[in-house]
Parts: C-alpha cells; structure tokens; sequence
C-alpha cells in the first residue's frame, strides 16, 4: 500500500535527533551524525533536520511490515542541507495501534 501523509503530523522525537541521529558522541549514531553534518545540519540547530526529514512524507510512503509494535514505513528521497549539499536518504517509521501519525525511528544514507 502506497500513501503519503502530511509532514505536519510527523511526530519526531527530539531527544532521538540530538541524542541519536545528529550525535556525535553517540556509539552508533556518530557514524550517521558525521554524514548529516557534512549536509549542514547540526544538533544544535536540530530543527531544520526535523523539517526536511518529515517532508519526506510528502513523497510516496512504502509500507513494510505490519507487526505487532505497528505499522512500519519508509520513505526514500532527497535532503537538501543547510549547507546546500544534497543526498538521497531513507527514512523509516512507525505508527503505533492506537496513533494515525508515523513516527520517526530512523533516518540513513542509501548511497
């Protein structure tokens, strides 16, 4: 089942951006917060993250799996950083059973 959602209502755990994602003391997320930093985002600045990440959405959604933790979702396309570097990522989420908003569980480089 193919559907996109509206960026609004990603929800987007911050503490997984800061802590995780744009971490660059994290033991697995530094690797990721490396490659994000090279596009020009920040944990300091994690909200223009937040943004481009959640309108991936706008694109086609692919649904991966149906299992008992939620649906499981991803979104492929490109981000644009603030320093104007561009790369294709997938995005992965989650809706939980009892929510209609995917949220945010990964996001990694597909090159």
């Amino acid at each position: 089942m193919a559907e996109s959602f509206d960026p609004s209502s990603a929800l987007i755990a911050r503490e997984k951006v800061t802590g995780y994602l744009l971490s660059h003391l994290h033991p697995v997320g530094r690797y990721k917060a490396a490659f994000f930093a090279r596009l020009g985002y920040s944990a300091d600045a994690p909200e223009a993250f937040e943004r481009d990440v959640a309108a991936l959405l706008r694109s086609r959604v692919i649904e991966l799996a149906i299992t008992p933790y939620g649906r499981k979702l991803a979104t492929r396309g490109m981000l644009r950083g603030p320093s104007g570097r561009r790369a294709v990522v997938l995005a992965v989420w989650i809706i939980l059973p009892d929510e209609r908003s995917p949220r945010l569980v990964t996001v990694y480089p597909e090159d």
